[in-house]
């Protein structure tokens, strides 16, 4: 055989390596779960953690631990008295805090098949033959895994930023000055950076907007007319921030809808949405017809909205 020297792991991990420079949308997930995977239709289990309850001492010294918190939540524990007495024994009793456990089953089959020429004449030349093909498959695999992720995030309609913020159907999004029936984008990101401030998202999380080539060229427009630090970063191409929100371009943001394109904007946090691919399998075999070499693989990978309070979408009118 002509691809004796081919090791299917080291190829693997080449493809992956290569993989992460494409990927966007996943690149803004949060891959941590648990569960070993090795066909379609294999369960992972995400973790989302809880939230302690917070006592608070009054100013005299005492504080209510069978009363309610500011949620209305009741709260445990005995009150113990005033002062030092408080502190020593009347700390209230500890609660277990709440981890939801999230199952998600992996479903998506990223699979491709290619014909490579030689693969061991590719794996010895010192032109990087085979490291073009890696790029490809890499590549490809990057746009289809951000594809589900946009597809999936941009399906789940208790996301779509409520039109009290921005109505697709009656504001046009501009660079400049706002007129009436518009909205400066800065001024928009302003208030969905709000909307996540009342969903209870710390100043120190951080946000990341993905959106259109359009949408990148309205943002910078609008950065050049504001007094910021973002000049280098804007001639550099690199991600501009603003208000706290990072922004990445892709084309994963213009969809068909009615056979028109149009451009939508995501805003969340890391966490707000999970990618998993855990498993890949890659093997070389001969062609049937002729005396080419093949590569065929396949990735398993899905992904899932796991913080739904924490990811915001929309559908963007750029005039």
């Amino acid at each position: 055989m002509s691809y004796e020297n081919f090791i299917p792991n080291v190829e693997i991990a080449s493809i992956l390596k290569e993989r992460e420079k494409y990927l966007i949308m996943a690149q803004h997930c949060t891959r941590k779960y648990e569960g070993a995977i090795s066909k379609a239709g294999d369960s992972v289990t995400i973790y989302v953690e809880g939230n302690p309850t917070v006592y608070v001492f009054e100013a005299d010294g005492t504080y209510s631990a069978n009363g309610t918190d500011a949620n209305g939540t009741q709260m445990a524990g005995n009150v113990a008295g005033t002062g030092k007495n408080l502190v020593q024994g009347g700390i209230p009793n500890a609660e277990a805090l709440a981890y939801g456990e999230i199952i998600l089953k992996v479903n998506k089959i990223a699979l491709f098949n290619v014909e490579v020429g030689d693969i061991d004449q590719r794996l010895a030349s010192k032109k990087n033959l085979m490291g073009s093909i890696r790029r490809s498959i890499a590549r490809q695999l990057a746009i289809q895994e951000d594809e589900a992720i946009a597809k999936t995030i941009l399906n789940y309609k208790d996301s779509e930023l409520p039109t009290s913020v921005y109505d697709f159907s009656n504001d046009d999004i501009v660079k400049g000055t706002a007129g009436s029936g518009e909205i400066n984008i800065l001024d928009l990101v302003d208030e969905i950076v709000e909307l996540f401030n009342t969903n209870d998202v710390p100043d120190d999380e951080q946000i990341v907007c993905e959106f259109s080539p359009k949408a990148w060229r309205y943002l910078k427009a609008a950065m050049r007319q504001i007094d910021t630090d973002n000049s280098e970063i804007l001639r550099k191409r690199k991600c501009p921030v603003y208000n706290g929100v990072y922004f990445f371009k892709t084309n994963r943001m213009v969809r068909n809808v009615s056979g028109s394109k149009v451009h939508h904007m995501i805003f969340r946090t890391l966490d707000a949405v999970a990618f998993f691919d855990p498993f890949m399998h890659i093997e070389p075999y001969r062609a049937e017809k002729g005396f080419k070499d093949c590569l065929k693989g396949f990735q398993l990978f899905d992904c899932g909205i796991v913080k739904p309070k924490e990811v915001v979408w929309f559908k963007a009118d750029l005039d």
